[in-house]
């Protein structure tokens, strides 16, 4: 466990999909999360938002997409795939490794900065980073 920049204390998780590694920072306590944004105030525009730090978890279908995605073999090099609301990013990072060119988007900075970071321990190829509002 180590403090992640943004002052979070996160675990490294290696996760075997399919045969592929892929390095994930983690936070460890994510109802941390959840304790900021309750503090922040009823009134406050992240809770107003619903700006609900989903993103931190490690989903099962975030792994159920990425194995899918090698399973399938639909990725292949030079195709553009974008991923609304990454979180973590595990499956643009399998993207990424099965020769994509990768867009990750989230509606929250702080799940884009851990969707940097995990990139940056996956893969040397650059990716896109966004800030979107899809909902």
């Amino acid at each position: 466990m180590y403090p992640f920049p943004l002052g979070f204390q996160t675990r490294q998780e290696v996760l075997d999909v399919e045969g592929l590694y892929v390095e994930l920072s983690i936070i460890t306590n994510t109802d941390e999360l959840m304790d900021r944004l309750i503090a922040q105030g009823e009134q406050h525009e992240d809770v107003l938002d619903e700006r609900i730090p989903y993103w931190a978890d490690l989903w099962p279908s975030a792994l159920a997409l990425g194995r899918y995605l090698i399973q399938e073999n639909i990725i292949r090099p030079g195709l553009t795939v974008t991923e609304m609301g990454c979180g973590l990013s595990l499956p643009g990072i399998i993207a990424g490794r099965l020769g994509a060119s990768v867009t990750l988007t989230d509606y929250l900075s702080s799940a884009l900065d851990f969707a940097r970071h995990n990139w940056a321990q996956n893969l040397e190829e650059p990716a896109v980073f966004a800030l979107m509002d899809w909902r």
